[in-house]
């Protein structure tokens, strides 16, 4: 049960992001110390915004999912009653959560938290690869004097939107 209830969406985000080489790892790797700078100053600060805008906005998407779900099921289960027990009330429980899950429904309408979540995650992971690819001298970061210039670039053309290769 514990399990389920990680994957359950919290309505409180947090505050950090995991970073993208943690810093037992950076000590192991002296020489690229230098490298390390630079992407701390170049990169991670985009990748940590972009990291944590996917996640705030997933979990809205989820937990709209979440209440969507519940609303139906207890309407679901207000009908059974109803059918068993009779009187108005549970009718107008019904009523209620109708209402609410219209209301939920009419005010989320226009919420894209779905393609804003998933936007924000591709973002952040081709902000990671760049880091990856410059720790690795790979492409356009094998020629030392335009590395720095070309990660800037390619930094800027993410944050401006795009974001596939």
């Amino acid at each position: 049960m514990i399990v389920l209830l990680r994957r359950f969406p919290r309505l409180r985000t947090p505050s950090w992001s995991w970073p993208v080489v943690p810093s037992d790892t950076r000590y192991r790797f002296p020489d690229l110390g230098t490298d390390f700078d630079v992407l701390d100053r170049e990169v991670t600060p985009q990748f940590i915004a972009a990291d944590a805008k996917a996640l705030i906005l997933q979990n809205r998407f989820r937990l709209q999912q979440v209440i969507f779900l519940t609303g139906t099921t207890l309407i679901a289960l207000l009908s059974v009653l109803q059918a068993v027990v009779p009187g108005p009330w549970l009718g107008i429980g019904q009523a209620v959560a109708a209402l609410t899950l219209a209301y939920v429904s009419f005010t989320t309408a226009g919420d894209d938290a779905r393609e804003q979540a998933t936007i924000n995650r591709l973002r952040a992971e081709r902000l990671r690869a760049e880091y990856f690819l410059f720790l690795g001298r790979i492409g356009k970061y094998s020629n030392v004097q335009d590395r720095v210039a070309a990660l800037r670039k390619e930094v800027t053309a993410i944050e401006n939107g795009r974001v596939a290769r």
